[in-house]
């Protein structure tokens, strides 16, 4: 898996940056009378289109990780059918650094006691 920072760059590289980039370059070579532009606007939605598959595969494979979860709350339901509930934490050894998050995710698990 890669970091969120370079995922993020590449989510920002292949929607933004490099879209309008592409659309700069073909506005001013109209103006200017530049050439190559079917050359490098051909080359730009390559790669783009590159870097978008890129992107959206690394996605799917982060949602399909457990890497995306913060913890785990475990439901169990006693035979007496009372719902206990165990919470912990993965990514944070101490609970205080959640307060610099905007959002955690938890994972449930759903168990029968023995």
């Amino acid at each position: 898996m890669i970091g969120s920072k370079l995922y993020d760059t590449l989510k920002f590289l292949a929607q933004i940056f490099i879209p309008a980039l592409g659309t700069l370059y073909v506005a001013l070579a109209a103006i200017y009378s530049w050439g190559h532009v079917d050359e490098v606007a051909g080359t730009v939605v390559a790669v783009d289109t590159f870097l978008g598959v890129l992107v959206s595969y690394l996605k799917l494979k982060y949602d399909a990780s457990d890497e995306r979860f913060d913890g785990e709350i475990n439901v169990i339901e006693t035979p007496s059918g009372k719902t206990v509930m165990d919470m912990q934490l993965n990514k944070h050894e101490d609970p205080n650094d959640l307060k610099n998050e905007k959002q955690v995710l938890f994972r449930v698990n759903k168990s029968q006691a023995d």
